[in-house]
């Protein structure tokens, strides 16, 4: 159990220590991307800086993990309004979308309050996995965000169910239950450049410890839906 702990420690000092260094990176990037360069130098920054990225999100995935393991996962909730981070996503994935000529579309259906009272940070890194996910693993088609919000009986409360659809591939029945499971991938996600295999497991993970629910429907050739649903008070 020591020797556990031990390691969960430099795990998580060694992903904070990584990242310094790797922000200074992409920070000069782009500081250097600002300026005009011919299209053979602006496209070798361009992997760079995608690269980089991609290390950035693998280390803070990893760094994610770490905290779960040793409990440190935290609840923190505050007011929020729904359509207004709605619009935030979209308008931050239509980009990485329209990069790979995919559609982005997001909406917002039913009614809501004003402002919401819950863990806008989980809810959000939860969605930030399954939208980067859907972009990664769809060549063709759409990807879609939508937010439906349900008054409850209790006139308090707000559920809000997001659906993260895609045109991908599409995942196997039987490897359904495995995908949320860490450092597990089927052959679609190894084919598809990997990483660490620890997305949908942090997802998962987050999304019961602030009392939410993410399940997946998915179609061979067709597509995936995620949905992740939340109980929210009214603000």
């Amino acid at each position: 159990e020591a020797a556990s702990e031990a390691k969960s420690r430099f795990l998580t000092s060694m992903s904070h220590e990584i990242r310094t260094p790797l922000n200074g990176i992409l920070g000069m990037l782009q500081l250097i991307d600002r300026k005009t360069l011919t299209p053979d130098i602006a496209k070798k920054l361009s992997i760079a800086k995608e690269s980089g990225l991609f290390l950035l999100t693998l280390i803070n995935q990893v760094l994610d993990f770490a905290r779960i393991e040793a409990g440190q996962i935290t609840i923190s909730k505050e007011r929020f309004s729904l359509p207004a981070m709605m619009n935030s996503m979209e308008s931050m994935f239509r980009i990485r979308a329209e990069m790979k000529g995919l559609e982005f579309r997001g909406n917002v259906i039913g009614e809501n309050g004003d402002f919401l009272y819950g863990d806008f940070d989980h809810i959000r890194q939860i969605l930030f996995n399954l939208i980067g996910n859907a972009i990664k693993f769809t060549e063709t088609g759409s990807v879609g965000l939508v937010a439906r919000s349900q008054m409850l009986p209790d006139g308090k409360t707000c559920r809000i169910s997001f659906e993260v659809s895609d045109t991908g591939p599409g995942i196997p029945v039987e490897d359904n239950d495995k995908i949320f499971e860490e450092f597990k991938q089927n052959d679609v996600g190894i084919r598809h450049g990997g990483g660490t295999g620890l997305g949908l497991n942090i997802s998962k993970r987050i999304a019961d410890a602030i009392g939410a629910e993410l399940s997946v429907e998915s179609e061979v050739g067709v597509g995936t839906t995620f949905r992740l649903s939340v109980d929210t008070e009214i603000a």
